[in-house]
């Protein structure tokens, strides 16, 4: 029942030749060369990182003292708006005199600033408020 193949016994009766390289041997020196090569590149990092701190705590010590700037600002005073209080509405006014009325506000505006604008009509239920913030470029 049990077909064997000739070769078999053949290859069994076969012992192994020594190793002319010791396995062990080889192991370990690729592990001791391997190690030495990972030792040399922190050595080298650990160098590198030396230097740096040194220069860079040269650096702090040796710089030059800071220089002191003192500016002068001149504030000059807004003038006064041309327009001493708005015009009194006009019954019906037309698209044009609309128009007219607010490119003037808004040249006003321009030349003197919103701070300078008339207040606006109360009794409409709006209340403004003046935005304080990085923002508002007024602040």
């Amino acid at each position: 029942m049990t077909d064997r193949d000739p070769l078999e016994p053949m290859l069994a009766s076969l012992t192994p030749a020594p190793a002319i390289l010791p396995r062990d041997r080889l192991y370990f020196e690729a592990g001791r060369a391997a190690g030495a090569r990972g030792v040399q590149h922190w050595r080298l990092a650990t160098g590198l990182g030396l230097c740096a701190s040194v220069m860079l705590a040269v650096f702090a010590f040796m710089r030059p003292p800071a220089v002191i700037v003192e500016r002068e600002v001149v504030q000059v005073e807004k003038p006064t708006p041309s327009m001493a209080s708005p015009r009194a509405p006009v019954e019906s006014p037309t698209a044009s005199e609309d128009l007219v009325r607010w490119l003037k506000l808004r040249n006003q505006v321009v030349a003197i600033g919103i701070d300078e604008l008339p207040p606006a009509p109360s009794g409409d239920g709006v209340t403004t408020r003046r935005l304080r913030g990085p923002w508002n470029p007024l602040d």
